[in-house]
Formats: C-alpha cells, structure tokens, sequence
C-alpha cells in the first residue's frame, strides 16, 4: 500500500464506522436526533416560522408529490 493510499483506507474506515453506529441506533433515537436539527434549523432562521407551520398543518399523505402514492 502506497502513502497515498493509505488517508483514503483510513477516512473509509471512519466513514464504514459511523455508518455502522448509526445502523445501531434505535428509532426513538434517531428520530430525536431529526428533532434536534429541526429544533436547529428553526432558531437559526433557516426554517422559516411559516414554513414549519405548514409542514405540520397538511396531512402526510397530501404532502407526496402528484401520482406518488
């Protein structure tokens, strides 16, 4: 294995190492981690007040795009 080669086997091994951890994570979990970077996202003023408001509002089902189902 040349120099080169071997930080681009080191960061897949990172990578393939967080993949795994975050295949092992239970649901509720998960679901409080896309919670947080909503919560985020939301005070940072990059998820507009109005915008949240009406993801909340509309059913999931009339969210999908047409002929989606």
């Amino acid at each position: 294995m040349s120099d080169a080669q071997a930080p681009e086997s080191g960061l897949d091994e990172v990578e393939r190492a967080r993949l795994l951890a975050w295949a092992r994570l239970g649901m509720a979990e998960k679901i409080g981690f896309f919670e947080e970077m909503i919560e985020i996202a939301h005070r940072s003023g990059a998820l507009s007040p109005g915008r949240l408001a009406l993801r909340e509002a509309r059913p999931f089902a009339s969210a999908r795009p047409p002929g989606v189902r």
